[in-house]
């Protein structure tokens, strides 16, 4: 509710009528199982505030309730308020998105909210806009002011990327403004991208699309210089001078989310514990090491690192390319650290880390309600399984033999070879030329290439050549080779492989696969972890999103023995020695020594036996986290995210194309000012200013304005897109100051 008016801004002459409030929303249909939008719908005597936020993202919900409180409440706040109303709603939006930033940036990262603000003080109107959202203004026509024929005018402008002055600072800044592309068959013919929608804004890498370009949520550049800043109030000084002080003795405490990948032979685990003298893990190696790099800093004298929380943990033995956990690191210091020091933070602490841990990438956390296990969504472990432990005796003979032989092997297919890593734009001319550039290079026999089969399925190519003998020396200096160039510029290794040999593999992992499906979904894995009486106990209940197997060696190290299968399983998250359960399981069914019925048993409700496969060769290989967050620079976590999202839109990590910046303005009500109309672009992608206006007119009850202008937009939507689509609908008669009685009405819908 607005604060009561100081006595030195009370002006009894000029106090108004009081106003009425009313709302009617529907939830939106064939989108998602929330409503998005959020109002605000406030009076008190001779002030009124009403706001209409619309979210979009997975998290628009959340972000947009957030960004309502935050308005109103840094709005009554201002001081600024009766002297300069616009100035204060000016700072009112900047001040609710350092609060986005600070407390919901994970959040905010791929969601946000736009927001049209008004703010009425007696006759004095001010209205702030940010996004595609809509005040209009429904004015008296006639001379005599009697409200029977109004005219709509608008009081804001979408901010779209269509417009001129918009576009051309996205482009100015190194975005891109065009539309979504989909591919589409034409006939027989391959696929071709057609442009299709509303104009969006892209970042550089164009994997986010945002139809609107400006919105609460955008990331802007954060000003820790010494002592530049203003606050707000005496408890924002303090804080600032605790954490981040100019001078003198300061205390200082940030959170990090580190990826980081080790060697766990000679660890007790990866989580910490107690006794760390007698059972050392990594987490103790690792807090070691970042407590001594610390301390390393000419003007730190003291430090304090702790765990948060953990995104994943391992067991003794068991290695990780990219585990996650969240530190608090607290610190006393003399002066301002310098912005080296926390830009090297990684090399600093790389350097004081023992040889088997390496730290992948630090990561700062800004939200303190965080938690690494719960806002990771899935895990994926790697299980290598050397492929002599996987053959029937008849291909172990063969393997063996295709070994001894190697490069003058006489095998029928021994003149094809399998290629793999290359580009989706690879073509016969490349890897021609590739075989010839291999042959300039090295004395190699002079065997021609006579054809090449692609397999655009998984990038492959099954290369057939004149004699085995060139056919195997060239595979073996194919094998590692950089490819082709992609697109975006860059040369994949390629794997290279007789036929010979990779007609054994393929049957290899042909049934792996087979065991592989029988263990994903979610089931009860009570044999596969000790503790557990029966199938009843809940807790043994887990979710097997995706177990898959590939060929992924290539000539060199089959000729080396290095050859392994790897069983890549990917979950929510795993029971004590689960995988390992599940890897000795899929082995013993594999090589034929239990039935693969018995696959059925260990997930059935009997309490049998299941083979434990070793430690030694299980790797924790990536946390995935949500929206793509924290994702490993070699990891596929990002790309897999984007791909399935579609080109999720993002707002944090839209900036600086996507900004905050509200537009603000000012006038003054007269007699002849009956209606306002706030919406949002469902409202108004439905139907016109005037459309609107005349509607609010018909009606003196706010409700009934409400409930017959979100009806007809969602009858629209239901008549445009036959019934399986339409937006969250929320129509807010607020309160409104007017001469003449009259109403305000608010309307909002969101769009996709």
């Amino acid at each position: 509710m607005p604060p009561p008016t100081p006595l030195s801004h009370r002006d009894m002459a000029s106090d108004g009528p009081r106003c009425y409030v009313g709302v009617c929303t529907f939830q939106n249909q064939g989108k998602n199982a929330e409503n998005q939008d959020s109002y605000i719908a406030t009076e008190n005597g001779t002030k009124s505030l009403v706001a209409v936020l619309d979210g979009h993202g997975e998290q628009g919900k959340r972000v947009s309730e957030f960004a309502r409180s935050q308005l109103a409440k840094n709005l009554y706040a201002s001081k600024d308020l009766y002297t300069k109303p616009a100035v204060a709603m000016e700072n009112s939006f900047a001040e609710t998105q350092r609060s986005i930033e600070r407390s919901h940036a994970i959040d905010a990262q791929r969601s946000g909210t736009t927001a049209v603000v008004c703010y009425r003080h007696r006759d004095h109107l001010v209205v702030a806009n940010v996004g595609d959202s809509r005040a209009v203004l429904g004015r008296c026509s006639s001379r005599e002011g009697d409200g029977r024929s109004l005219r709509a005018v608008d009081l804001s402008s979408d901010q779209r990327p269509m417009r001129e002055d918009e576009r051309t600072r996205i482009l100015q800044q190194g975005g891109l403004v065009h539309q979504s592309a989909i591919p589409m068959r034409q006939g027989f013919g391959p696929p071709v991208l057609v442009r299709v929608g509303p104009e969006r804004v892209w970042d550089k890498t164009g994997r986010c699309g945002l139809c609107v370009t400006r919105s609460l949520g955008p990331a802007r550049d954060m000003d820790r210089s010494n002592c530049g800043s203003h606050f707000s109030s005496r408890n924002a000084l303090f804080r600032h001078l605790h954490h981040d002080g100019c001078g003198g003795k300061r205390k200082r405490s940030r959170r990090l989310l580190l990826l980081y990948g080790y060697v766990g032979t000679r660890f007790h685990g990866s989580q910490l514990n107690a006794d760390e003298s007698r059972f050392p893990t990594v987490e103790g190696a690792l807090l070691e090491a970042i407590r001594r790099a610390e301390m390393a800093q000419h003007n730190v004298f003291s430090c304090q690192v702790e765990v948060c929380s953990r995104a994943s943990r391992t067991d003794k033995g068991v290695h990780a390319l990219a585990s996650a956990v969240c530190l608090r690191i607290t610190q006393q210091s003399e002066g301002d650290l310098k912005s080296s020091q926390q830009e090297a933070f990684s090399e600093i602490v790389g350097q004081h880390l023992p040889p088997d841990i390496r730290l992948v990438q630090a990561f700062d956390v800004l939200d303190a309600q965080f938690n690494a296990r719960f806002a990771c969504q899935k895990r994926e472990y790697w299980y290598y399984i050397p492929y002599q432990h996987l053959l029937h005796p008849k291909e172990q003979t063969m393997m063996a033999k295709l070994k001894a032989e190697g490069t003058s092997s006489n095998h029928p297919c021994a003149c094809r070879v399998w290629v793999s890593g290359l580009p989706e734009s690879a073509n016969n001319d490349q890897l021609f030329d590739l075989v010839e550039t291999l042959r300039s290079k090295e004395d190699l026999p002079k065997g021609r290439l006579l054809d090449v089969q692609f397999s655009r399925k998984d990038c492959s190519a099954m290369l057939s050549f004149e004699d085995a003998r060139s056919a195997l020396c060239l595979c073996w200096n194919l094998d590692g080779t950089e490819g082709p160039v992609d697109k975006t510029g860059y040369r994949s290794p390629l794997l290279a492989l007789p036929e010979s040999i990779m007609q054994i593999l393929q049957e290899v992992h042909k049934r792996l696969r087979s065991s592989l499906k029988r263990l994903t979904g979610t089931r009860s894995f009570h044999n596969f972890s000790p503790g557990f009486a029966d199938a009843l106990d809940p807790k043994s209940i887990r979710s097997v999103y995706r177990c898959r197997s590939g060929v992924t060696t290539g000539f060199k190290d089959f000729l080396r023995g290095k050859a392994f299968a790897v069983l890549r399983i990917t979950g929510r998250d795993f029971l004590y020695h689960q995988i390992r359960g599940m890897a000795g399981l899929v082995c013993a069914v594999t090589l034929g020594i239990v039935p693969e019925a018995y696959l059925e048993l260990a997930l059935g409700e009997t309490q049998i036996e299941v083979p434990l496969a070793p430690a030694g060769h299980l790797v924790l290989a990536e946390c995935f986290f949500r929206d793509g967050l924290f994702g490993c620079p070699f990891g596929q976590a990002n790309r897999e995210e984007r791909d399935k999202a579609g080109g999720r839109r993002g707002d944090l990590s839209m900036h600086p194309f996507v900004i905050a910046q509200p537009e603000v303005s000012e006038r003054t009500l007269c007699s002849k000012d009956k209606v306002l109309i706030l919406g949002s672009d469902g409202v108004w992608d439905r139907m016109i200013s005037q459309e609107a206006v005349d509607i609010a007119a018909k009606h003196t009850d706010p409700n009934a304005a409400a409930r017959e202008v979100a009806s007809i937009a969602r009858q629209r939507w239901h008549v445009e897109t036959q019934g399986q689509l339409s937006d969250d609908i929320t129509a807010v008669p607020g309160p409104a100051w007017c001469i003449l009685p009259g109403f305000l009405c608010f309307l909002r819908c969101q769009t996709g």
